[in-house]
């Protein structure tokens, strides 16, 4: 059966080779270079689903070399430009091939088993799409142009068509001989995501390939969608005339686009063709990723550029990024949004101002503790107990104000009422990627949009000391959104903030639910492009009183890894009672406190033997013998780096010698 495909295919342009067992397949592969693979589901030797396996595992290990690669000539050019700066107006030799650029081939499985189990078996693992038994030429031929669009075209052709494929996913194609199926149904099939989200009234939903491991899921909201699909509702006139802002949000690291969409349906269904684009990024729930890709700021803006370029005017349209736009950050999601609009603004004039809540421009080391006790107890938590890590890193969302009006159980049921399946390694993921954001302070000022900052006085997560970058990196501080926004309208290169103080914690969705909505609504009519008042006067602070606040808090909670930080019953700040410790609270205690004292002891070990063995020396044979350790040191770690390992105490080997240097006058 094969030979009537490849002639079929042979009279379309196409250059076919085949054979007749997977061995021989796997030869040809690891021989030559193809653009796509057709592989018979039953093949002798080794089947599809082996092929596929083997091709996969030689991609990932392509990308993993090339990852090694890069890491090494950062590490290279770091080090030379310690000793000698770089020459800007040289250019640096990029490495041979970035990860991202490995391709991935296309493979199509050729089977007669079609059914929705057999698709979900066929897409895990790793296959891009089916061609149905018995053969028909048309379906073939249109399966393959999907699959590899830009194969036999004319190289003009091809450049006009790359800004419009280069961040289209690939979707699972099906021949013609098959239901036709959207996004939404693949979403439906392959991920346990809810109804609400795979149901097509008053949203697009999809899928977003960014490369050939990461996936991840958004949404589009606009309730002048009908069922199918359509602009179904009159009196609009459709989204593009619609007059207001459209809407990207950007949650918090562990949060999910479903909830954010229950949030705001009231304001979508109200205003009919505001647009609100939802996405979980990766790491996240019902999203895949390379184990070994750092999901750092830097990473996800790359990601948010890829989607607004697929779902807008170039690639499926369906989210409108000519009309003017807010980005609204949430916690880490705005420090993702702060990323982009610093970085790639250039590539989308449209956005009118940035809207961050409780967000950040670095890691500051109470945040660094809080998400290494975030690690140490994602990673000891049992598999049955799921609720263990929510419950620690609750411990951070609240405010003493709230949790003394709502008890904590309820407090708890409200933040877990939505499905959020995120597993424990997407947790873990994020954490070790908000550990290594790029530091925005020096580029806050290249924003080109003004910023209204939206900050709780009692956030013990995010503190209040946060705020005041967004300020004095910028053009300083407005007293009104209005003025903010109109700063920038008269002068485009004003970079104006807009501070607002809440006195609440870090879950200000949930503690200022109304006053929240209230907020994103009048942004999202463009109420404040004319009206200048005062946003929340109830409920806002001056910032001596938040910093104030933040003292406090500081004090209050212990920042030392290791150390017991007060459970959600316990309210000191407002000197109320301590309630009894529970499970919960006594097993994070306990590992904790394991975790630091195991620290401390191991500290104090390597202080002593350092101290017994460098007794008697002078400072110049200290220095020497510390010079010394710092060469075992550095071979040790140029041989872990080529093995994939990670060293330890590279920067206290470096402090004892500059403690030595300083002392001996060198």
């Amino acid at each position: 059966e094969a030979e009537p495909i490849a002639q079929c295919l042979e009279d379309h342009g196409y250059i076919v080779a085949f054979e007749n067992d997977g061995i021989t397949v796997m030869d040809i592969l690891h021989s030559g270079t193809y653009d796509c693979l057709v592989v018979q589901n039953d093949l002798f030797v080794k089947n599809a689903k082996e092929i596929t396996s083997v091709v996969r595992d030689r991609e990932r290990a392509e990308r993993k070399k090339a990852t090694r690669l890069m890491a090494n000539e950062a590490r290279s050019r770091n080090q030379q430009n310690i000793l000698k700066p770089a020459d800007p107006s040289k250019s640096v030799k990029p490495v041979a091939t970035h990860p991202n650029q490995v391709k991935s081939l296309p493979i199509l499985v050729y089977t007669e088993k079609v059914a929705p189990d057999d698709l979900k078996s066929y897409m895990e693992a790793g296959m891009d799409g089916c061609l149905s038994r018995p053969f028909d030429a048309d379906a073939l031929v249109t399966t393959l142009r999907q699959a590899v669009p830009k194969h036999m075209k004319p190289s003009a052709e091809a450049k006009a068509q790359d800004k419009v494929i280069k961040y289209k996913n690939r979707p699972f194609t099906l021949n013609s001989q098959a239901a036709v199926e959207g996004s939404s149904d693949l979403v439906a099939k392959t991920l346990a995501m809810s109804a609400s989200f795979t149901n097509n009234e008053g949203a697009h939903n999809g899928v977003l390939q960014f490369d050939a491991d990461t996936v991840f899921p958004y949404t589009v909201m606009d309730s002048s969608i009908d069922a199918a699909g359509q602009a179904g509702r009159s009196g609009v006139g459709g989204s593009r005339k619609a007059p207001f802002f459209n809407l990207v949000v950007c949650h918090d690291i562990f949060d999910t686009c479903e909830k954010m969409k229950i949030f705001l349906r009231p304001i979508s269904r109200r205003y009919p063709g505001l647009q609100i684009l939802l996405w979980n990024y990766p790491g996240q729930a019902f999203t895949t990723y390379r184990e070994e890709q750092l999901l750092n700021n830097e990473f996800h803006a790359q990601c948010l550029n890829n989607l607004l370029e697929h779902v807008g005017p170039d690639g499926t349209g369906q989210f409108d990024t000519t009309k003017p736009f807010y980005i609204l950050g949430y916690g880490n999601g705005g420090n993702i949004a702060s990323f982009y609009s610093a970085f790639y603004t250039n590539q989308m004039k449209s956005l009118r101002s940035l809207i961050l809540i409780n967000s950040f421009s670095y890691v500051d080391p109470h945040m660094a503790s809080v998400l290494h006790d975030c690690m140490n107890v994602f990673s000891c938590s049992p598999p049955n107990r799921p609720d263990l890590p929510i419950y620690f890193f609750s411990r951070f969302l609240f405010s003493p104000t709230y949790l003394s009006s709502v008890s904590t159980p309820l407090a708890l049921n409200l933040y877990t009422a939505v499905h959020n399946p995120i597993t424990l390694q997407g947790r873990i993921a994020l954490c070790l990627g908000a550990l290594s954001h790029i530091d925005l302070r020096n580029n806050l000022k290249e924003i080109p949009v003004p910023i209204i900052n939206v900050q709780g006085t009692q956030d013990a997560l995010v503190r209040p000391m946060h705020t005041d970058p967004f300020i004095s990196k910028r053009d300083g501080e407005t007293k009104s959104i209005h003025r903010c926004l109109q700063a920038h309208a008269n002068n485009p290169k004003a970079r104006r903030t807009c501070q607002i103080w809440v006195n609440s914690g870090h879950e200000v969705f949930q503690e200022k639910r109304s006053q929240v909505l209230q907020l994103i609504e009048q942004m999202a009519i463009g109420y404040h492009e004319s009206a200048d008042v005062s946003f929340m006067p109830a409920m806002s602070v001056d910032r001596d009183a938040a910093l104030e606040m933040d003292m406090d808090l500081k004090k209050s909670m212990k920042m030392d890894v290791g150390t017991r930080r007060k459970p959600l019953g316990e309210k000191s700040l407002n000197g109320g009672s301590v309630e009894p410790e529970n499970f919960e609270d006594h097993f994070v205690g306990n590992l904790t406190a394991k975790l630091g004292s195991l620290g401390k002891k191991r500290e104090a070990m390597m202080k002593k033997y350092e101290e017994d063995e460098d007794e008697g020396l002078s400072i110049d044979e200290r220095y020497e013998k510390e010079n010394a350790r710092w060469n075992t040191f550095a071979a040790n770690a140029n041989r872990s780096l080529n093995q994939g390992g990670v060293h330890e105490n590279s920067s206290k080997v470096g402090k004892r010698i500059s403690k030595y240097s300083s002392k001996s006058g060198i």
